[in-house]
């Protein structure tokens, strides 16, 4: 699944009202295809760093309780929900947190999943599957 989001990519929004982007995976990082993705995971990080510095300045004031009333990295970042919806163009390999597998291993565009399925069993078939080899593609 990890190798499948990377190559194909997610489609995601954030809590700003950003997007839909398509947000890929490391090793697509500086590929023309994640520029917004790159871009709003440096206005992410410079942020952090802001509120980073923030506190230390709070701290060396004498304030050192201080924390922000939020976070503003999570106003940028991807949600979760936008990752897990079905408006997603593929199916993800696995969800839920017990576990359900994509019913057709091959399908990538079928919405149905299965409770029936193994680690091995999955390894074996992903193995075998010449859609699970590099480059990963959507076809």
């Amino acid at each position: 699944m990890h190798d499948e989001d990377n190559a194909i990519g997610l489609s995601v929004t954030n809590k700003r009202g950003d997007g839909p982007w398509t947000a890929f995976g490391d090793t697509k990082l500086l590929d023309h295809d994640n520029k917004q993705n790159r871009e709003y995971c440096q206005e992410a990080i410079q942020l952090s760093a802001n509120e980073v510095y923030k506190a230390y300045t709070q701290w060396k004031e004498g304030n050192a309780g201080w924390m922000p009333a939020s976070f503003g990295v999570w106003d940028i970042a991807p949600t979760l929900e936008s990752a897990n919806s079905e408006s997603q163009k593929l199916c993800p390999l696995f969800r839920g947190t017990v576990p359900l597998r994509r019913l057709d291993i091959d399908n990538r565009t079928e919405w149905k999943f299965t409770k029936d399925w193994s680690y091995l069993s999955t390894l074996d078939k992903l193995q075998e599957d010449p859609k699970f080899k590099y480059p990963i593609t959507i076809n």
